[in-house]
C-alpha cells in the first residue's frame, strides 16, 4: 500500500526502486556484517565441541559469501516485490487496503512452510540424539573405558625395545590401582596393520591368500583388555622367541575361513615375518571392534610379539586400571620414565580418546541440534 500511495502522489518506479534498494541494502549489508562478526566470535566456541582443531573458518571467502547472500536477499525480498506491486492496479490496491487475498494466502503459505521446517528440524534433532545414544551403547568387545595407552620413541635398538617393554609392563602392572599391563603393536581405532596368510593344511581354494588385520601382542594381552577366549588358550609367557610360532584368531575370522570345523590346531603360513614356517593356531578370541565401531567386528589375527624375528614387535604399552584411567595418567608416566633414564617423554592417553572420532559426528550433531 505504501508503494501505491507513492505512485499515486507522482513518484516514478525508478525512484521507488532506488529507495527500496537503499533501504534493503542498508539492512541486508548491516546484517551480513553482524553475521560475519558473530561467526568469527562464535568460532571459538566450536573448540569446546568434540571436534579436531579448526583453523581459518572465517576468512575472505566467508565475507564474500555473506555479501552475495545479502545481495540476493535485496533482489529477492526488496526490489522484486516493489516492481511487482508497481506494475499492478494502483486504484485497486488503495481501495482494498494493505492486504489483499494474494497477500493473505502468501502469508499463510509462508507460515505453513515455517511450521513444517520446524518439525523437520525437531525430528532431525531427535534422530541425531538417538544415533549418539546408540553410538555410546556400542560394545567394542573389550574394556575401553578403563584402558590407557602409553606411546614413546624408544632410544635404543629394536632388540632392546622388547626387553624394555616387558620390564615397563611388569613395573606399571604392579602399581596400586592398576589391574593389568601388556604390550601390542596395533592401537584400536588409531593404528592397524594388515597381513596375508595361507592355510597350510592342504586347502587350496580361491580365497587364498587371505588379508586380515594382524596384531603382535604381548603376554597377558587378552586379560588386560578383557577379551574372552572362546576356544583353546591365549598367548602367554611361554610363547617367546625360539618356541614354535603360534597365533590366536578372532571368532569372526574363524567362522569365515573354518566354517565346518575348529581352527585350533590348524597350520597357517605368514611370509611376513615367518616366511614358510608353520604358525599354529592355539586359540579363538571373542570378537572386537578394532577399526570401526559402527561396522562388523574386525577379523583379527593375533601373533606373539616376542616371536617376531624382526624384534620390537610390540610398540605400545596398554594399562588397565581399576577406576578412572585419567587419575592414573601421571603415575603411569612417571613409572615408565623411571624404567630408563634415556626415556625423554612418554605420552599417556586414555584409549577412549582414540575411539572418540568414531562418535564425533554424532556428538557434534547432538550438541548442535539436540
Amino acid at each position: 500500500r505504501e508503494i501505491a500511495v507513492q505512485l499515486a502522489l507522482g513518484a516514478t518506479r525508478r525512484r521507488i526502486a532506488l529507495q527500496l534498494l537503499l533501504e534493503n541494502g542498508i539492512v541486508a549489508f548491516a546484517a551480513a556484517a553482524a553475521a560475519v562478526l558473530m561467526a568469527w566470535w562464535s568460532s571459538g566456541l566450536l573448540q569446546l565441541l568434540p571436534v579436531p582443531p579448526l583453523h581459518g573458518l572465517i576468512g575472505v571467502r566467508t565475507a564474500l559469501f555473506a555479501l552475495a547472500a545479502a545481495g540476493a536477499a535485496i533482489l529477492l525480498f526488496g526490489v522484486a516485490p516493489a516492481l511487482w506491486t508497481a506494475r499492478g492496479n494502483i486504484e485497486a490496491v488503495l481501495r482494498r487496503g494493505s492486504r489483499g487475498p494474494r497477500q493473505v494466502r502468501a502469508q499463510q503459505t509462508l507460515t505453513a512452510i515455517q511450521i513444517a521446517l520446524s518439525f523437520v528440524l525437531l525430528a532431525g534433532a531427535g534422530l541425531f540424539a538417538a544415533s549418539y545414544r546408540n553410538a555410546l551403547r556400542i560394545d567394542p568387545g573389550f574394556d575401553l573405558p578403563r584402558l590407557l595407552t602409553v606411546s614413546f620413541d624408544f632410544p635404543g635398538v629394536p632388540a632392546e625395545a622388547a626387553d624394555w617393554m616387558r620390564t615397563a609392563a611388569g613395573r606399571v602392572g604392579a602399581l596400586e590401582g592398576v589391574q593389568g599391563a601388556t604390550t601390542a603393536r596395533a592401537v584400536p581405532f588409531y593404528f592397524h596393520s594388515r597381513g596375508s596368510f595361507d592355510i597350510a593344511d592342504g586347502r587350496d581354494d580361491d580365497a587364498q591368500p587371505r588379508s586380515v588385520f594382524v596384531n603382535a601382542v604381548g603376554a597377558d594381552y587378552f586379560r588386560t583388555f578383557g577379551i574372552g577366549i572362546v576356544e583353546g588358550r591365549p598367548l602367554g609367557e611361554d610363547d617367546r622367541a625360539g618356541a614354535p610360532p603360534v597365533a590366536v584368531v578372532s571368532r569372526r575370522l574363524a567362522r569365515e575361513f573354518w566354517r565346518e570345523g575348529s581352527p585350533v590346531g590348524a597350520c597357517i603360513s605368514l611370509r611376513v615375518p615367518f616366511g614358510d614356517a608353520c604358525v599354529r593356531i592355539v586359540g579363538v578370541a571373542a570378537d572386537v571392534h578394532f577399526q570401526d565401531m559402527r561396522g562388523e567386528p574386525t577379523q583379527l589375527l593375533y601373533l606373539a610379539a616376542d616371536q617376531d624375528p624382526r624384534g620390537g614387535g610390540a610398540t605400545t604399552l596398554f594399562v588397565r586400571t581399576h577406576g578412572d584411567p585419567v587419575a592414573m595418567v601421571e603415575r603411569v608416566r612417571a613409572e615408565v620414565q623411571r624404567v630408563d633414564a634415556r626415556m625423554p617423554f612418554a605420552r599417556v592417553l586414555p584409549l577412549e580418546a582414540r575411539a572418540r572420532p568414531q562418535r564425533m559426528q554424532y556428538e557434534v550433531a547432538a550438541t548442535l541440534f539436540g
